[in-house]
């Protein structure tokens, strides 16, 4: 598959016009047109394209990986009440921490909590990151797992489990 072709199945797929496109890349709709009916194999604009309509540019300019970017982002691993009080208030050191790797944008403050050695939840920042039905909840010295959010509550993105520790 082209160049060409990769960015127009990117278009239609988003549903976006040649010329939002064009706009939201800064070139001319001219220029736009001519990439997408051209069938080129390579643009001197790759780059600019990719940036603007956040594709992976791996993708778009040579056809390699997926067209979605991947985020890759490391929370900590925090693993008792204590270290969540000192998360929370920034007093943790870097270099004392254990970290996870997501692909997703929980926020400043998200973290990872271990629940059992095998199991973790993964925790955004706010209800306003993510859809969930259970909140990790600090109440006096202790962490639970609560249905609605209340007090010091985050919610729960996801769990993991793994047949080893982490």
């Amino acid at each position: 598959m082209t160049f060409s072709k990769r960015l127009k199945n990117f278009i239609d797929t988003k549903g976006i016009s040649q010329a939002e496109a064009a706009r939201r890349c800064d070139i001319a709709q001219q220029s736009m047109h001519y990439i997408l009916k051209n069938d080129l194999l390579s643009s001197k604009l790759g780059p600019q394209i990719a940036e603007a309509l956040n594709i992976n540019p791996e993708w778009l300019i040579y056809g390699e990986g997926r067209p979605e970017v991947t985020l890759l982002i490391e929370i900590p691993i925090i693993h008792s009440p204590y270290m969540l009080k000192k998360y929370l208030n920034n007093q943790l050191s870097k270099t004392a921490q254990d970290f996870i790797v997501i692909n997703n944008e929980l926020g400043s403050k998200a973290f990872a909590y271990l629940v059992k050695p095998y199991k973790m939840a993964i925790c955004a920042d706010s209800a306003e990151k993510v859809t969930c039905s259970e909140y990790l909840t600090l109440k006096d010295n202790e962490v639970i797992i609560a249905k609605k959010f209340t007090g010091i509550s985050f919610p729960i993105f996801e769990w993991r489990q793994r047949s080893e520790d982490f």
